[in-house]
């Protein structure tokens, strides 16, 4: 079904509702250091065709105070918008809150606190198909919870609690450098807060620019009819005809869009990113779902860090090889174009001279496929961090 006019701005008025800057102030005040109400943040960095080429989860509070500042700033902007012209809000109708849609991923998110990152895959792979930018960016998921305190007639905040807001901050910002993040562009609250309190059949959406009516903006993936999400179970049953163009392996008789051979889900991109299903258990078994191209790069990479620390333990966290002991850990993650070797801004400074000619970012640093991996080097850090 496609989506009903060409982006979010063409709903009609009964669709729409005045949001209560009150609300956005009471739930920002929530959005400090001292008075965090986040507890986790997920996302994924996208180039400029919508490929993922990594993502992120953590516990928010784990983050360094400065990093927590940092991503409590792109939260905010998003609340603290300037209410009704960059942030308006819109009801799903019915037909929108279908099995299926959107708004059920975005609600079985909002449930699981951002824990399942097979759901969150979904997300970036859709948005990525749909999102026009033509640059990269960068997909944020805050997740948060503020128990609403009861207010007296004259407006003062009593002791009891009215209840407890759960709800999902998205923001969508460019990327530069080493994936440094500008101001959020577009974005959204969800749950809407609504006097004071949850309202899931509505949704705050932001837009820096003041345009809703953008064809591909985050309006319209929000409210789009034809996701890839309500078509996992169907697409796992068609049968492919070859695997190249149409008429050809990988791809289906009746459209153009691609079928992953491993999992069978559907993609209008041929070799689009994406989960193909159950976590993996074991670092081997980690290698062997990336495309084969990049296995003998990632083996190597594994072989190095089992080798570079007696007793060292290997095991997967968060769906990436991890690499602990007494406490100190690092991991590795496979993308598109290169391994992210996350090690530590600590490492990175100071191993900052071997490292001239490999980009890094505050965490990780980037071995890209097309050269051999600097063995040496990366030994010497898997021992300096974890020693």
């Amino acid at each position: 079904m496609p989506f009903r006019g060409a982006a979010v701005c063409s709903r009609g008025v009964a669709d729409m509702g005045k949001i209560n800057r009150e609300d956005m102030l009471e739930l920002t005040r929530r959005m400090t250091l001292k008075r965090n109400c986040f507890d986790r943040i997920a996302g994924a960095y996208l180039d400029e065709e919508g490929f993922v080429d990594g993502t992120f989860n953590k516990h928010f509070q784990k983050l360094s105070q400065k990093d927590q500042q940092d991503n409590l700033n792109i939260a905010k902007a998003i609340p603290f918008s300037d209410t009704n012209v960059q942030l308006k809000e819109y009801a799903f109708t019915e037909a929108d809150r279908r099995p299926g849609s959107i708004w059920q991923l975005l609600m079985a998110l909002n449930e699981c606190g951002l824990k399942n990152d097979a759901m969150l895959d979904t997300f970036y792979e859709e948005f990525g198909q749909r999102y026009r930018t033509g640059k990269s960016y960068a997909i944020y998921f805050f997740h948060g919870s503020y128990d609403v305190p009861l207010k007296a007639n004259d407006k003062e905040s009593l002791w009891e609690s009215e209840e407890v807001y759960r709800f999902l901050v998205c923001a969508v910002c460019p990327v530069g450098g080493d994936y440094e993040p500008g101001e959020p562009e577009c974005g959204f609250l969800f749950p809407a807060f609504k006097d004071r309190s949850s309202d899931t059949e509505r949704v705050n959406v932001f837009a820096a620019d003041g345009n809703f009516g953008k064809a591909g903006g985050v309006g319209e993936i929000l409210f789009s009819g034809d996701i890839d999400v309500s078509l996992i179970n169907r697409q796992l049953q068609k049968k492919d005809c070859g695997d190249g163009e149409r008429g050809k392996p990988g791809f289906t008789e009746e459209t153009d869009m691609w079928i992953c051979p491993k999992c069978g889900r559907e993609f209008k991109r041929t070799n689009q990113g994406h989960y193909c299903g159950k976590a993996p258990g074991t670092v081997l078994e980690y290698i062997d779902s990336q495309p084969i191209e990049t296995r003998p790069r990632l083996t190597e990479m594994m072989v190095l860090l089992q080798n570079s620390v007696p007793c060292v333990k290997e095991r997967i966290s968060w769906s990436m090889p991890y690499y602990e002991k007494e406490g100190k850990s690092i991991t590795f993650s496979a993308c598109k174009k290169h391994i992210s070797f996350y090690a530590g801004a600590e490492a990175i400074g100071k191993f900052a001279s071997e490292l001239n000619g490999y980009a890094t970012n505050k965490n990780a640093i980037y071995f890209p496929y097309d050269k051999a991996l600097p063995a040496e080097l990366i030994e010497n850090i898997a021992r300096w961090c974890l020693s």
